[in-house]
C-alpha cells in the first residue's frame, strides 16, 4: 500500500527518535515507555525482550454466521520473544510468538498457533539502502492485512509463509524503491456455505508481487511520489464444482496492476496528510469472471492535538489482498477512523471503527463488513501489562453474520 505507514519514514519522522523526541504522528499504543515498561535484556549487541501472556475471551457466535450460531469461551497462553539490533547503519528485528488456544465448549478443536517475523534494513545513513524480511504464520492471522480468521465463516487452520526483498536508492532529490514479495497460503478445515460443507484447501494460493516507486522531495515536510504495483495470484488446486455456490466456483487465479500518484505533507504541527490516486485493473485466468477496472485511492490523515492523543482517518480502494478464503478477487473499498489517548502514564485507550465494501462487479459476491473495537491497556507494573478489549463485527450480503467478542489478558515482560 502506497500510503499506509509511509509518511513517517519518507519524511524523516520516527525511526531514530528518542523518548524525548516523540514522533507526534506515531502510534501512542506502540510508543516506547521507559518509565512504565521493563527495559530489554542486552545480549551481544542485541536487545532481547521475552514475554508471556494469558488471555480469556468470550465469543458470541464463534463462526460469525447466521446459519450456525454457537458461543464459546477460549483460554490462550502466548509466550514470545523480540530480538532487535539498532545501529546507526542498520536495523534488525526478529519477533517469535507462539501460543495454545483451548475452546472450553469444544466448538472448535484446540490449536497451536505461531508467528515468526523478521526484517532488516541496511545501509542506513547512505544513499543505497537494501532491505529484506520474512514471515511464517500458523493458525494466526492477527496483524495480517486487514483480516482476522476469527471473522470468517469458520475459524479455519491457516499456514502462510513468504518474504520480501528490495532496495532504496537516492539520486539527489529523488528516491527510487524496488521491491519483490512472495507468499504461499494454505488452509485446512471445512466451512459451511449454504447447505454444503466445503474443504477450504481449494483456496490454497501463491502470491508473487512487485513494487516500483519514485519519490521527489526538496522539503523535508513534503514529498511527491509515483508508484506501480503488480501481483500474480495462483490457485493450484481444482476450483469448487458447486452450482448452488457461484461465489466459490471457478479458477480465481489472476493478475492485477495498479498505478498511483501521491503526495505526502505535514500540513501543520498537528496535521499530517498522505494521499494517492490512481488506476487498478485485475484480470482472471477464468473468462467467466470479470475483474475490477476502476480508479483507486489510498489516503490517511493524522491529527495529533497533543503528545497524548492521536486521531487517524483513512480511506482506500484496492484489489482485496487478505488471507480470507471466502473473498478472493474483489474490489475492496474501506473507510476507518481511529483514536488513541494516553489517559494516564500507565493507562492507554484506543478505539477504531471500520466499514468495508466488497464488490465483485457482476460475479455475485458483493458484501459489506463493519468493525468496532475498543481497547484499554494498563501498565500495572514495569513488568505486568493488563489488557481489556471488546469487538463487534457484522457482515451483510454474502456469508452474512455477526459476532461480539470480549477479552481480558495479562502479559509479563521479563
Amino acid at each position: 500500500m502506497a500510503a499506509a505507514g509511509l509518511a513517517a519514514v519518507a519524511l524523516g519522522w520516527g525511526g531514530g527518535a528518542s523518548a524525548q523526541e516523540l514522533d507526534p504522528f506515531g502510534s501512542i499504543v506502540d510508543r516506547a515507555r521507559p518509565g512504565n515498561a521493563a527495559p530489554p535484556i542486552n545480549w551481544g549487541g542485541f536487545e532481547v525482550t521475552p514475554r508471556i501472556g494469558a488471555e480469556v475471551e468470550a465469543i458470541d457466535n464463534v463462526f460469525a454466521s447466521e446459519q450456525l450460531n454457537v458461543s464459546d469461551v477460549t483460554v490462550a497462553i502466548n509466550p514470545s520473544v523480540l530480538i532487535a539490533q539498532r545501529r546507526s547503519d542498520r536495523f534488525f528485528s526478529l519477533d517469535v510468538s507462539t501460543g495454545f488456544v483451548k475452546f472450553l465448549d469444544e466448538t472448535v478443536d484446540d490449536r497451536f498457533r505461531a508467528q515468526i517475523r523478521g526484517q532488516a534494513r541496511l545501509g542506513l545513513g547512505t544513499r543505497t539502502r537494501p532491505f529484506f524480511g520474512f514471515e511464517f504464520r500458523q493458525n494466526d492471522a492477527r496483524n495480517a492485512a486487514r483480516v482476522s480468521l476469527s471473522n470468517i465463516e469458520q475459524p479455519l487452520k491457516l499456514t502462510s509463509y513468504g518474504g520480501n526483498l528490495g532496495v532504496e536508492q537516492e539520486f539527489g532529490p529523488f528516491t527510487a524503491t524496488a521491491e519483490g514479495r512472495f507468499r504461499r497460503t494454505t488452509f485446512d478445515g471445512v466451512f459451511v456455505a449454504g447447505q454444503t460443507q466445503v474443504d477450504a484447501g481449494f483456496r490454497d494460493f501463491d502470491l508473487l508481487a512487485g513494487r516500483a516507486r519514485l519519490s521527489y522531495s526538496v522539503n523535508p515536510a513534503q514529498r511527491f511520489y509515483v508508484e506501480a504495483n503488480f501481483d500474480r495470484r495462483d490457485f493450484s488446486t481444482s476450483p469448487l464444482n458447486a452450482p448452488a455456490l457461484p461465489v466459490l466456483q471457478g479458477n480465481r487465479s489472476s493478475e492485477s496492476v495498479a498505478i498511483r500518484v501521491g503526495y505526502a505533507r505535514q500540513l501543520t504541527e498537528l496535521l499530517l496528510l498522505d494521499v494517492n490516486v490512481g488506476y487498478l485493473k485485475q484480470e482472471f485466468d477464468d473468462p467467466r469472471f470479470s475483474g475490477p477496472s476502476a480508479y483507486s485511492f489510498d489516503g490517511r490523515l493524522s491529527y495529533s492535538p497533543s503528545q497524548l492523543t492521536r486521531f487517524q482517518l483513512r480511506a482506500s480502494r484496492t484489489v482485496d489482498d487478505t488471507v480470507n478464503p471466502l473473498f478472493t478477487g474483489l474490489l475492496r473499498t474501506e473507510f476507518s477512523f481511529g483514536v488513541e489517548h494516553e489517559l494516564r502514564r500507565d493507562l492507554v485507550l484506543s478505539s477504531e471503527a471500520r466499514y468495508v465494501k466488497l464488490d465483485s462487479g457482476d460475479n455475485t459476491a458483493d458484501g459489506s463488513e463493519y468493525w468496532l473495537t475498543g481497547t484499554a491497556r494498563y501498565y500495572f507494573t514495569r513488568n505486568i501489562l493488563l489488557r481489556l478489549q471488546a469487538e463487534y463485527f457484522r457482515r451483510d450480503g454474502v456469508f452474512a453474520g455477526d459476532q461480539t467478542r470480549g477479552l481480558i489478558g495479562v502479559a509479563y515482560v521479563f
